[in-house]
């Protein structure tokens, strides 16, 4: 049975999301393997969410700081994980991962993949400089062998001005669990037509934008979950 690491440092909201849902659909033909960082937003109970067969190893030097003492030794700790395992496929997920692994990862010998999750370049709230920093290193990471996989048209154009290895594959959602808690809700009588979004309250996620349209519209409710 073939191998997929996936390797991912910011292991919370919504790349563990997507962790849970790309990796129930793997373990029955792979043997997969998530290499992860613990946050503060990482379930406590995080191998309750997915599938018994999912092997976990906890990074101990991949942090979310930047710090050369730590980078050095996640690029020496990832080496010996990959080499311990061989796998076929290694996935790297986020910027932290996705530039130390296309750093040391000989992409000649496997399959590299790389998901930015939201380019940090792109973060306005950040200053001119580091965003800059960014991409000079998101550019020189894209030199390696090893396809970008966005998950959205506007992330897939970002990454297609860094690299010609690019593909666009979006979000996927488990229909079937969505239409059976759908189909347990009752619509009341009279009710008024609700809008949801839900993440994190979040400069990328424009609350600011979210709550401009729900004064322009009274007559429609608006939740953030």
């Amino acid at each position: 049975m073939k191998k997929i690491v996936h390797v991912v440092e910011c292991f919370g909201g919504g790349v563990f999301t997507f962790l849970v849902n790309l990796v129930a659909g793997l373990t029955d033909s792979y043997e997969v393997y998530i290499a992860y960082s613990q946050r503060a937003e990482t379930p406590e109970n995080l191998r309750e969410y997915f599938n018994s067969k999912v092997k976990f190893i906890e990074l101990k030097n991949f942090h979310r700081n930047i710090n050369p003492v730590n980078e050095i030794k996640a690029c020496f700790e990832l080496k010996r994980i990959v080499k311990d395992i061989e796998p076929d496929v290694v996935h790297l997920h986020s910027s932290k991962a996705g530039v130390i692994g296309r750093i040391v990862l000989n992409c000649r010998k496997r399959k590299v993949f790389y998901t930015p999750h939201g380019y940090s370049f792109l973060m306005k709230d950040q200053s001119k400089v580091k965003r800059f920093i960014y991409r000079f290193i998101e550019k020189a990471a894209a030199l390696r062998r090893c396809v970008t996989i966005s998950c959205s048209k506007g992330e897939n154009r970002e990454s297609a001005k860094l690299t010609s290895r690019v593909a666009c594959v979006s979000n996927g959602i488990d229909i079937k669990s969505l239409d059976s808690k759908i189909s347990r809700l009752e619509k009341k009588k009279n009710e008024k037509f609700t809008v949801f979004t839900l993440g994190r309250i979040s400069y990328q996620k424009n609350p600011a934008l979210f709550n401009k349209v729900a004064l322009m519209l009274p007559q429609v409710n608006f939740i953030w979950i």
